[in-house]
């Protein structure tokens, strides 16, 4: 990955490049070349300097802020550059992260109204659970769109993947299409086609797992277990997910978790989804994340927050006291507080 000052270096010189044809072209009038050109100087900054440096970062909530600002600037240059649905896959994908914070703070709320015995509250929240996931899927079935329009159909065979970074958004892509059904199930609206999950599975081979934090292999296994009737012989979908939420636990990015996660809450194993929870705090403290991709990281961990914070809050009405996370409620260790007296401050 370039150093930051040699991709700031770059920056500079594309920004001067544009303004330079900007003003070509609003003397001469060739504004169809000076879009084409200038798209393309974008178009390699978002690639080559922004991509990289976003991953090095650590604030999921700033990444999908990003994404709901720039996505739309992004994609309308798809007119002028094929490369936009490479952007897009990225951009649908952080901007998708916002809908499905919603979603679980809706969900939360629904989980407190019950306890209350709130029945109007809990059905407003549940509708706005609904709603919150069908936006979730709809941005990530983008990305899914916007990964086929770049690479081809997937499921149909592997593309020639020329970089660590087509790699990478690929196997973005394939995330994205794989949640797209599961928010689409949880939205309960059912439009995003179900086909696509035995073909995430399929695309998912064409990436070495090891080289990836464990995650294609999480993924493959994650399908194994939710769809009935596709482990191939001789297969133990959950030793596999195993295999790969303990790579990702040695790599410093513990993605794979939050598909070792999903299969548990879809098996409707609570003691492994706690287990899971603790695993995955306990290899924080043992491993910083990789510097080069420390997004993806902290995204993994709040999504296994939210599990958390889920199971908290149907239990006891608030979500996962600060400082606990890979502990419960229940755990009888008396360094656990449910109330921190400066929250009632």
């Amino acid at each position: 990955m370039p150093h930051i000052s040699s991709r700031l270096e770059a920056l500079r010189f594309s920004l001067k490049k544009i303004s330079l044809l900007l003003l070509l072209g609003l003397l001469g009038g060739c504004s169809s070349m000076v879009f084409n050109v200038a798209t393309e100087y974008t178009q390699t900054y978002a690639e080559d300097i922004a991509m990289p440096y976003v991953m090095t970062t650590s604030d999921p909530a700033m990444g999908c802020a990003m994404g709901d600002a720039m996505t739309p600037a992004l994609m309308s240059m798809g007119t002028f550059h094929r490369g936009a649905s490479k952007l897009g896959v990225m951009s649908y994908m952080s901007s998708a992260l916002c809908a499905e914070v919603q979603a679980r703070e809706q969900e939360l709320r629904y989980q407190r109204a019950l306890l209350r015995g709130d029945t109007m509250e809990a059905q407003d929240a549940r509708i706005m659970v609904k709603r919150a996931w069908a936006v979730a899927a709809d941005r990530q079935y983008q990305a899914w769109h916007h990964l086929s329009q770049y690479y081809g159909e997937p499921g149909t065979g592997c593309p020639a993947l020329e970089s660590s970074q087509d790699e990478l958004v690929w196997l973005l892509g394939l995330i994205g299409g794989l949640q797209a059904v599961n928010s689409d199930i949880r939205s309960t609206e059912g439009r995003i086609p179900r086909s696509i999950a035995a073909r995430v599975e399929r695309s998912a081979q064409c990436l070495d797992s090891q080289a990836w934090w464990g995650v294609p292999k999480a993924i493959r296994a994650t399908l194994w277990v939710m769809i009935p009737g596709v482990v191939p012989e001789g297969e133990d979908p959950w030793r596999r997910l195993q295999e790969a939420s303990d790579a990702g636990a040695a790599s410093g990015v513990r993605l794979a978790n939050i598909f070792h996660a999903m299969a548990a809450v879809s098996a409707g194993d609570e003691a492994l989804v706690r287990q899971l929870i603790r695993d995955h705090a306990q290899a924080e403290k043992r491993r910083l994340p990789d510097p080069d991709y420390q997004l993806l990281d902290a995204m993994a961990h709040e999504q296994m927050l939210g599990i958390s914070d889920a199971l908290w809050t149907a239990a006891t009405g608030k979500r996962t006291p600060t400082g606990a996370f890979g502990r419960f409620w229940d755990d009888k260790q008396d360094a656990i507080e449910t109330i921190d007296i400066n929250d009632l401050l």
